[in-house]
């Protein structure tokens, strides 16, 4: 009923942490049904129950895994991972000893074989990779299963990691500008998507040197993590930088405090989603509030410079500097700030409605420039001298914060009080 409701999700936000207990309680009620006296005198037989079901699921598993295509490593975690007796074996073994059809015998193997394997699971899992490496030192590597990846495309390339929403993103720009890219993806059924899309794509873990050799690491020009996993982007980064020391890394950042953890392992850029999304979000707000765009610009550079300041070097006396990089975009931001572009709406009142723009002379009373006009929802960049102003055009004014001011007094007031801010600036001055 709940399934069927508006109120869905909301239900299963709510029943997810009840589920977790209840999973929990059965699992340790499981374990609490285990008999010891009859694990002790029946050893023998358990063991080699758990040998048997050990091999017999491994196999079964490693054989489907293969069927369906997967190679490398995949057969060995899959096969280790998955041979445990599943929890829905009690459910079946309870029901037969209710009904008489096993013993309590049979009932107590069951039980004693489940709990030994699921507890084997976690150390037999970790045996997984190197097992498969000691397989590739006696039988031949298998190929990646890689698509439209071409040997010219492996050149100057762009190596991105993670095929989420993030990364199609990446690669539709990248498409645009004539970027050659190779994108590494785990998830098969995304692997499919884009093969279909025509997208050139590598099989594999990001975090596999095979697989990072396949997508051609060593003659790459940047790799570009997209993956939202805060350990998998340390890992690919760390497994880069083994094997391309000189690669240019930008990574997605899962929080504020993970910018040390990746600078420290060499990556030039990081992204943080979520703050790039705070900022546009108060960006939004400040318009509402009708604070002028260029103060909120100046306001959100301030606050992103601050928050990824753990990417900036530090000097020997503490104080940080920034990257090359980051150096030339602070440049830019003080270049913005000291010529910066404001919209300005002409109210009916001021004395520059009706005139043209060179019979206003805004340039020579003021010293900033009107780079476009907005009229009716119809843009005119770079508008000539015989355009004639009109009450509601908002026009786009180039200059300095000073020469802001002095337009703004400019279309309220008129051109004598520019003149006289400027005649008692200067007195103040001297």
């Amino acid at each position: 009923m709940l399934s069927e409701s508006d109120y869905s999700h909301q239900a299963l936000s709510d029943v997810i942490p009840l589920r977790d207990v209840f999973g929990m309680l059965f699992f340790v009620s499981v374990g609490m049904l285990l008999d010891p006296v009859f694990l002790f005198n029946n050893l023998g037989l358990v063991l080699t129950a758990v040998v048997v079901v050990v091999i017999g699921k491994a196999l079964i598993f490693v054989g489907i895994t293969r069927a369906f295509g997967y190679g490398n490593s995949a057969p060995f975690v899959v096969g280790l991972g998955m041979f445990q007796v599943g929890e829905f074996s009690f459910v079946l073994a309870r029901t037969g000893v209710s009904t008489n059809a096993i013993s309590n015998d049979l009932y107590a193997l069951v039980l004693a074989v489940a709990v030994v394997t699921m507890v084997l699971t976690p150390f037999a899992s970790r045996l997984a990779v190197p097992l498969y490496n000691r397989w590739r030192v006696y039988r031949p590597r298998e190929t990646l299963s890689t698509f439209n990846v071409t040997s010219d495309s492996l050149h100057d390339h762009v190596i991105v990691a993670g095929y989420g929403r993030a990364g199609r993103a990446a690669t539709m720009v990248m498409e645009r500008v004539g970027l050659s890219y190779v994108v590494v993806e785990i998830d098969q059924r995304t692997v499919d998507h884009a093969q279909a899309n025509g997208v050139p794509i590598v099989f594999g873990d990001a975090t596999s040197a095979v697989v990072l050799e396949a997508a051609g690491v060593h003659t790459a020009r940047l790799l570009l993590v997209s993956v939202p996993d805060a350990l998998d982007v340390q890992l690919i980064a760390s497994r880069v930088r083994e094997l391309n020391p000189k690669l240019l890394i930008v990574a997605r950042a899962a929080g504020v405090e993970q910018l040390n953890d990746l600078k420290r392992l060499g990556v030039h850029e990081v992204v943080q989603p979520e703050l790039e999304a705070g900022l546009e979000m108060v960006r939004q707000v400040l318009v509402q509030f009708h604070i002028s765009p260029t103060d909120i610009q100046r306001f959100s550079d301030t606050v992103h410079e601050e928050l990824y300041a753990p990417l900036y070097a530090v000097d020997g006396d503490g104080s940080r500097q920034p990257t090359r990089t980051n150096r030339l975009l602070q440049q830019l931001r003080h270049a913005s700030h000291a010529l910066r572009i404001e919209w300005v709406t002409l109210p009916a009142e001021s004395s520059l409605v009706g005139q043209t723009l060179r019979d206003a002379a805004i340039r020579q009373h003021t010293g900033a420039s009107v780079v476009a006009i907005i009229r009716h929802n119809t843009v005119v960049p770079n508008p000539p001298s015989h355009y004639r102003l009109n009450a509601g055009d908002t026009l786009a004014v180039l200059g300095t914060v000073e020469q802001e001011q002095a337009f703004h007094t400019l279309i309220h007031n008129g051109a004598d009080d520019v003149q006289q801010v400027a005649i008692d600036e200067e007195a103040l001055r001297s």
